[in-house]
C-alpha cells in the first residue's frame, strides 16, 4: 500500500525518463494539462495516470478512536 506522495514521486521520475511533460502526456494518452494539474495537486491522478505507474485505486476506511 502507497500513499499519495509516492504516486506524485514516481509521476515525476517517469516524467524526467520520458523526457519531460509533454512527452510523458502524449506516452500515456492524457493531457500535458492534465499532469500539470495532477503534479500541483489540483486534480487526482485518474485511471491512466495510475496504470502507467503501476497503481490500483482502493479506498481504505479507518475506524477513529473516539468511538
Amino acid at each position: 500500500m502507497s500513499d499519495l506522495s509516492e504516486v506524485y514521486a514516481d509521476a515525476r521520475t517517469a516524467i524526467k525518463a520520458a523526457g519531460g511533460q509533454s512527452e510523458w502526456a502524449r506516452k500515456i494518452g492524457v493531457s500535458v494539462a492534465y499532469v500539470s494539474d495532477f503534479l500541483n495537486a489540483r486534480r487526482d491522478p485518474g485511471p491512466k495516470i495510475l496504470e502507467a505507474l503501476g497503481y490500483k485505486k482502493r479506498i481504505l476506511y479507518v475506524r477513529g478512536s473516539n468511538r
